[in-house]
């Protein structure tokens, strides 16, 4: 939702923020064919996707960590190998 905004909702005509790949469209699209400097809307909402994304990156780099020790917890305990799951499975 945070990338995207939330469609769900939007889809039963409520009012929702827009997603940071909204407010760069947004952004992009106001100067497309266009020689002058971008708007203050524009620079705004490219401001603003930048700290949204900040955030985002953030959690996911945490979550990719916790992912890591848990397939390393799998790993050690010997778990049966599932696709995809760490390059070091099976290694003693």
């Amino acid at each position: 939702r945070a990338l995207h905004g939330d469609d769900t909702r939007s889809s039963r005509e409520f009012e929702t923020l827009p997603g940071i790949s909204d407010r760069l469209a947004t952004s992009s699209s106001s100067t497309w064919y266009n020689t002058s400097e971008p708007t203050q809307t524009a620079r705004d909402q490219a401001a603003i996707a930048a700290e949204e994304f900040e955030s985002i990156l953030t959690k996911m780099k945490t979550v990719a960590a916790q992912l890591a020790d848990i397939e390393k917890r799998l790993v050690d305990l010997k778990v049966p190998y599932t696709p995809g799951r760490g390059k070091d499975w099976g290694e003693e």
